[in-house]
């Protein structure tokens, strides 16, 4: 192998890897504001229920652990050193 094709090789699978991480994270986002809009329209459908509170807990749960989970990755990928 050619030491001027590891280095492209090395690009090529990084690009692929984000390519694939920003698919999941607009796809994790569409499933994010579906069940929240679902809740809210059948909260709004139905307003004689009173504990929106509760039904609005998971979406806002959900929002603070996708939050945790970012913020740890960006302190893991930024401790980590990184050789090329």
């Amino acid at each position: 192998m050619d030491q001027q094709e590891i280095p492209w090789r090395q690009y090529s699978q990084t690009v692929e890897l984000y390519k694939f991480y920003m698919d999941l994270m607009v796809k994790f986002n569409v499933f994010y504001y579906a069940v929240t809009g679902a809740i809210l329209s059948f909260f709004f459908a139905n307003p004689d229920i009173d504990d929106i509170e509760f039904a609005l807990a998971a979406s806002d749960h959900e929002r603070c652990v996708r939050c945790v989970l970012c913020l740890w990755r960006n302190n893991y990928e930024t401790a980590t050193p990184r050789g090329v």
